[in-house]
């Protein structure tokens, strides 16, 4: 129980990731071999619940608020639950791929995913089976539902945004040629939109909203997501004002030095 009378969610989310996991690993859509089922346990395990889990806790707890104090089912907090999964998974696979953009070395406190002997660059095709267990988990439980159509085109646009948005961050300045000129207000705004994990804020509510919110959707889901906006641009500031105080201590916790010194280009604007 927490301190506030909720009752701590975190050990049934955890539960959940390893039943949705054996569910992948079951899914007779495809026939696993042997290998190739220890292959995807191992990958998940490694680059799907190992951070802090802000982003799938985050949508138990915006369903609470939206809910205004009503009772939650155990179904809702399930669903909840796997809903929450499937940001992280979206995550883990947007993590994979961003790592071996930037040639990073950790991830997490432990060795990238792509940086482990035998995986390389199969990594990338690990990314894409992570996207598409998405649609796996989604469709085993919520393709009866009135909202499925809303949570795959949710999922969609969040891919699309932030593709997008990594695009632009990682052309803005071409690796070894620097042009400050070109990081900009407006620059900033669009990095801190769409390719950078603040972005991530918006999805945990707008989740559930689109999932059993209709009803609110038409005033105040776009009030709360219009702040989350303005939050997320903000903290986006914040971010390249630590990195350009602290970038020794975020360089070494983080990420290597490419994206680094991208970053450290932003800083210009602080």
């Amino acid at each position: 129980m927490a301190s506030n009378g909720i009752v701590d969610v975190r050990p049934k989310f955890e539960k959940i990731y390893l039943e949705l996991k054996a569910q992948i690993l079951a899914d007779p859509a495809f026939d696993y071999t042997v290998d190739a089922r220890q292959w995807v346990d191992k990958m998940l395990d490694y680059t799907v619940p190992g951070g802090k889990l802000n982003r799938g806790l985050s949508v138990i707890d915006s369903y609470r608020l939206l809910k205004a104090g009503e009772e939650i089912s155990e179904d809702e907090v399930f669903l909840g639950c796997v809903l929450g999964w499937c940001i992280e998974w979206l995550q883990a696979y947007f993590l994979i791929l961003d790592d071996i953009m930037d040639g990073s070395h950790t991830r997490r406190g432990q060795p990238c995913w792509f940086r482990l002997p035998k995986v390389g660059l199969i990594a990338v095709n690990d990314g894409i089976l992570l996207r598409n267990h998405i649609c796996r988990i989604l469709k085993m439980h919520f393709r009866t539902k009135p909202y499925y159509v809303d949570l795959l085109d949710l999922f969609n646009e969040v891919e699309f945004q932030t593709a997008s948005g990594q695009l632009l961050d990682l052309i803005t300045t071409h690796e070894g040629a620097t042009d400050l000129s070109k990081y900009k207000m407006p620059t900033l705004e669009l990095i801190s939109k769409t390719s950078s994990a603040l972005g991530w804020w918006c999805k945990p509510l707008n989740g559930p909203t689109r999932a059993n919110f209709n009803d609110y959707m038409p005033i105040m889901g776009r009030q709360i997501l219009l702040v989350l906006q303005k939050l997320r641009l903000y903290i986006g500031i914040l971010e390249f004002r630590m990195f350009f105080w602290n970038m020794s201590v975020l360089v070494i916790k983080s990420s290597f030095l490419p994206s680094r010194l991208r970053r450290t280009n932003l800083c210009s604007l602080c």
